[in-house]
């Protein structure tokens, strides 16, 4: 499970998506939210791995007591969690 947050202008976005989706590495994409958003939320922000031992997703969910069942929940998680990988 990989999970990705972009950020950028509508027509870039569009293209590394459709890029994303079209590479045979990638299967069942599922976009959890997207829209405009007032700033950016991790501009200086790089990718990394997170693994058991530095953060689990699903372990942040039982922390928290989050859903992972409602569609607008479990993106406001994801966001919540790379928000703390970053801190």
């Amino acid at each position: 499970m990989f999970f990705q947050w972009l950020e950028g202008p509508q027509g870039p976005l569009a293209e590394v998506v459709a890029m994303i989706r079209d590479d045979p590495r990638h299967s069942e994409l599922t976009i959890l939210e997207q829209g405009r958003i007032a700033q950016r939320r991790f501009d200086d922000w790089r990718m990394r791995f997170s693994d058991r031992d530095s953060g689990s997703l699903m372990d942040w969910f039982a922390a928290i007591g989050g859903s992972t069942f409602n569609r607008g929940d479990y993106a406001g998680g994801v966001t919540s969690f790379l928000v703390s990988l970053s801190a």
